[in-house]
């Protein structure tokens, strides 16, 4: 689950979030953890790959955030 400054952060800087503003339910997203344990039930080639598709892009914002820390 998303927590609130997650939640306005993401309704602030997309436009087709604007209908979850004043939702009372907190969103949800996937982790990094929950793509792992997805890729043991779905077995399909396509959801493998998808799914390792998401997870090296996860691997690809965690080196970015790393160079931005690092240039401040």
């Amino acid at each position: 689950m998303l927590d609130d400054s997650e939640k306005e952060e993401l309704v602030e800087n997309f436009d087709q979030f604007e209908s979850m503003k004043h939702s009372p339910v907190p969103p949800t997203a996937f982790t990094e953890r929950d793509l792992y344990m997805l890729t043991t039930i779905l077995k399909s080639e396509r959801a493998v790959q998808t799914t390792i598709a998401i997870i090296d892009t996860f691997a690809q914002v965690r080196e970015i955030a790393k160079t931005m820390e690092a240039l401040l």
